[in-house]
């Protein structure tokens, strides 16, 4: 025999069925029974559980959040489209940042909601639920695309006839501004401020994250490749290719990196290297696989980590963490990017080569690159293979 206790004037019910050893909370709205399991074998705890839970479900209703089945609920809608994305091409990175937004920020709120009334109200109800949060543009933006995969995914499945649009109350109008980048005096203060925390580290836990590091760093700004497409890179991804055209004065042996199947943002494409990329390669070759295996045939990830906070540390000691623009903007990893794109520009590459070899638009780099820069002679040893 089920045991029920009557709560809040009969407006809610804790019982317990004969077969289960938790108490489930429930109540009528609109003729539908709406329950939840409590996961307590205690009376008193489980009256305290489900009165929370029924307030909190009043609170929806009078928002105007209808509830939902399980079938036909966000929530579902959710599982489904991170277990599609974690099978895409898209970067692992990516994707652990999209599951991150969904489970603490996005879920919370929607986790009940039909799939179909994710409307441009409920938008802009979850701007009012994030309010206190003062979260910035930009991330209220991945909130927004994290929402829009999911839609979407639903929508290729056959569960949703059409994707809302998403309309935000535009405040000022966006301002093209210039990425954060390293000149070359300061590029190469980077690279020597990464050897002396090599040196500073050597006897201690930390000396092979530090040198991977400097690899990293040197990988990147020599790439293009972003934060992600770097991470993803395996060996079996990359070949060595001389160029038989460079002089023999240079200090450069004029060996260069081709590298295929890089997975990130844009899917999957290809880039040639600087030359300045060879000699860091070779490095890695040794440190992660002895210099002894092909890496030709290594299926082996060339970085294991990216050490943003060992890196974020190491500009803060150069002073090279802020710009000296005004008001100053902070680097990051994405600096090392922007820098391998400036420093092609200066040399004189045309934008379109630039873009084809970063996978972006030519757009992207004349509004945030190009417009900024003027190529002029560069007296670091940067060669553009």
């Amino acid at each position: 025999m089920t045991e029920s206790v009557k709560l809040l004037d009969g407006k809610l019910t804790v019982f317990r069925r004969p077969a289960s050893r938790f108490w489930w909370g429930g109540f009528y709205h609109k003729r539908t029974h709406h329950r939840v399991s409590t996961n307590c074998d205690d009376l008193e705890k489980a009256k305290q559980t489900a009165t929370i839970w029924f307030y909190q479900k009043q609170a929806e209703f009078s928002l105007g959040i209808a509830p939902a089945v399980r079938q036909k609920t966000f929530s579902l809608a959710a599982e489904k489209a991170m277990e599609t994305y974690s099978k895409s091409p898209r970067s692992k990175l990516y994707v652990t940042g999209l599951k991150k937004i969904l489970n603490k920020s996005v879920l919370p709120f929607m986790d009940r909601i039909a799939l179909e009334d994710v409307n441009q109200s409920i938008w802009h109800k979850y701007k009012e639920y994030v309010a206190d949060r003062s979260l910035s543009r930009a991330t209220l933006h991945q909130h927004k695309m994290a929402i829009r995969v999911v839609l979407v995914e639903a929508y290729k499945r056959g569960e949703l006839k059409s994707i809302p649009d998403f309309k935000d109350d535009v405040v000022t109008s966006k301002v093209a501004t210039p990425r954060t980048w390293f000149e070359p005096e300061e590029y190469k203060r980077l690279i020597q401020g990464a050897k002396d925390n090599i040196e500073k580290l050597k006897d201690t836990r930390w000396r092979d994250d530090a040198q991977e590091m400097l690899d990293y760093v040197e990988f990147i700004a020599n790439t293009g490749m972003r934060v992600g497409e770097a991470r993803n890179v395996r060996f079996c991804d990359v070949e060595t290719i001389e160029d038989k055209n460079v002089s023999t004065d240079m200090d450069s042996p004029g060996w260069y990196l081709l590298i295929r199947n890089i997975k990130g943002k844009r899917g999957t494409g290809e880039c040639k290297s600087n030359f300045e990329a060879f000699d860091t390669f070779m490095r890695i070759w040794d440190r992660r696989l002895s210099g002894e295996v092909d890496w030709r045939t290594s299926t082996e990830p060339l970085f294991k980590a990216y050490h943003r906070d060992m890196f974020r540390e190491l500009l803060n000691t150069l002073n090279l963490r802020h710009t000296n623009d005004r008001p100053p903007r902070k680097r990051d990893l994405m600096s090392l990017r922007s820098t391998y794109i400036c420093h092609r520009i200066l040399a004189g590459v045309l934008v379109f080569d630039i873009a084809a070899n970063c996978r972006t638009s030519v757009t992207m780099i004349d509004d945030h690159y190009a417009r900024w820069l003027r190529p002029r002679s560069l007296n670091v040893n940067i060669y553009v293979p």
